[in-house]
């Protein structure tokens, strides 16, 4: 046999590989739905604590009427009003904290529908809503430490842990060089 059958050989056994998703590849996407919920949970606590509910439905209850449109001044002073509410009652770290938890669920939810649609990218972006979830987790640790940040801990390590298993990285490695090999 040559190099050149070698090669093809190889090739073709790579992509009967791509046609298999690995258990684990399923798993860390619907980890990340958990994940993502936990965060979105989280977030809407924090935005509570900080009024804003209420001057949520301040704000949507003459757009809902139907009397006036959205208009920058509107969110201006909602934007200023809560976060008048939230320097007030010494909340201001619980309303960022409340805009970095919408944050990472959103690439939370992003990153787990590009494991199951087999984005390449999914596990990049899965390590980079690790590393924003570690990072917030140590931040408040050393801020006020509140007990949730246990649990942003434990399925920031879980999901980095499982991430690195070693069917998720060859198996988007695979996807990638057929990707490439399409593409020549």
């Amino acid at each position: 046999m040559n190099n050149s059958q070698e090669i093809q050989s190889q090739s073709d056994g790579v992509r009967k590989q791509a046609g298999k998703v690995p258990g684990m590849v399923r798993i860390c996407g619907w980890l990340l739905i958990l994940e993502a919920v936990i965060y979105f949970l989280l977030g809407v606590y924090h935005f509570h604590l900080n009024n804003g509910p209420e001057l949520f439905s301040r704000l949507f209850a003459r757009w809902l009427s139907g009397d006036t449109p959205f208009s920058y001044a509107e969110i201006y002073r909602f934007s200023a009003d809560l976060i008048h509410t939230a320097a007030s009652a010494q909340l201001l770290t619980a309303l960022i904290e409340s805009a970095v938890l919408f944050v990472l669920t959103t690439l939370a939810l992003w990153t787990a529908v590009g494991f199951f649609r087999r984005w390449v990218i999914s596990r990049t972006l899965a390590l980079l809503v690790q590393a924003g979830s570690l990072l917030t987790a140590l931040v408040l640790y050393y801020v006020n430490r509140p007990a949730h940040i246990v649990i942003m801990m434990v399925t920031g390590i879980f999901m980095v842990l499982y991430l690195n298993y070693a069917d998720v990285p060859s198996y988007f490695n695979v996807a990638a060089h057929n990707n490439h090999n399409e593409t020549q």
